[in-house]
């Protein structure tokens, strides 16, 4: 595994730890997208939902939990209301 940490066989290298705050990220975003928004999941839509989850996960590491987290509320509440006038339609 230390080849594939660091891309050369180093024998003293180690691998860190597993991250996985943007694939839970991106697995919550479709989620949303599917039960919450209720949304069709076409190969568009799961695109964008899995850009927007890996994007919240950067912003949250970047900036803080807080602003990421209410502009993803206002945004799936927004499009909650498109989805929602669009079936109405």
């Amino acid at each position: 595994m230390s080849t594939l940490a660091t891309g050369v066989p180093i024998p003293w290298a180690r691998s860190g730890p597993a991250d996985f705050t943007p694939l839970l990220a991106m697995v919550v975003a479709v989620l949303v997208l599917r039960f919450v928004i209720r949304a069709q999941l076409t190969a568009m839509s799961t695109m964008l939902a899995l850009a927007g989850g890996a994007f919240w996960a950067y912003s949250a590491e970047r900036w803080g939990i807080v602003i990421p987290s209410v502009s993803a509320l206002l945004l799936i509440a927004r499009l909650r209301i498109s989805v929602g006038r669009a079936r109405s339609v």
